[in-house]
């Protein structure tokens, strides 16, 4: 009776640690390889929009961040898996997530644009694609674009990050990049971004593109949801938000 009632304390008090530290730490998972909403800077620090939006969360919300670098393909899979309990990395709202992931309300609107090479004339009809080469990020909502508006009309040339399409772009393996307006804008600031232009116009179907970009949550985590938006609401109005929008995009 003595050895039973010790094996339901120690039961009863590793439920407790365990719902302390659920309570306590947060794991976020984050690309960091779309600048300026994650990277990894000079000093091996994870940086960006993103990272500051979830410190400030996570402060409101009184529980440590911890970082978890998590490749783009596998990070609804991971959350899954419970490697992390959410992903903050600019991930679009879509009907297609929220049928295996739960998400917080909007945080940030996002569209794409199209890159090219200067000089660059592109007809952006289905018959005008044709036999185009573009370039997008694998499991996106811009990859999913390009499918769904010129499905075999054009060649897509999926690639880990953003960033490795420029290379190819540049020296004419590709025609055209689709990515956030963001990172676009950020890359022709730079010095090979001297050589190319935005192309078309801002791609902002919701279809595909989704309903902003929001922190994702798996299914049975509705605690934690609700602290995430009321921390949001609390970020929104406090001035916090402004301040870190202000510091990556303006």
């Amino acid at each position: 009776m003595r050895k039973t009632i010790c094996v339901l304390i120690v039961i009863g008090l590793c439920a407790v640690f365990s719902s302390v530290s659920a309570q306590d730490i947060v794991r976020i998972a984050n690309e960091t390889a779309t600048p300026p909403f994650n990277f990894v800077d000079g000093n091996g620090k994870v940086q960006g929009f993103d990272v500051e939006i979830a410190a400030a969360l996570c402060d409101v919300m009184g529980v440590k961040k911890v970082d978890v670098i998590q490749d783009w393909d596998g990070m609804i899979p991971g959350l899954i898996a419970k490697k992390f309990d959410a992903i903050i990395s600019d991930m679009s709202i879509t009907d297609k997530r929220l049928k295996v992931v739960n998400f917080s309300q909007s945080y940030y609107d996002e569209q794409g644009l199209f890159l090219a090479r200067k000089g660059e004339n592109i007809d952006f009809s289905v018959d005008g694609m044709k036999g185009k080469k573009v370039a997008v990020q694998r499991a996106t909502t811009f990859a999913n674009y390009i499918k769904g508006i010129y499905g075999s009309s054009v060649d897509i040339k999926y690639y880990e990050t953003p960033a490795s399409q420029i290379l190819d772009l540049l020296s004419g393996r590709v025609d055209l990049i689709l990515a956030s307006d963001v990172f676009v804008h950020k890359t022709i600031k730079t010095k090979d971004g001297e050589k190319l232009a935005i192309v078309g116009s801002p791609v902002k179907d919701k279809k595909y593109i989704g309903d902003g970009v929001g922190i994702a949550v798996r299914k049975q985590d509705k605690e934690l949801l609700e602290n995430f938006n009321k921390a949001l609401d609390t970020i929104k109005s406090n001035g916090t938000y402004d301040k870190i929008y202000n510091k990556w995009f303006m």
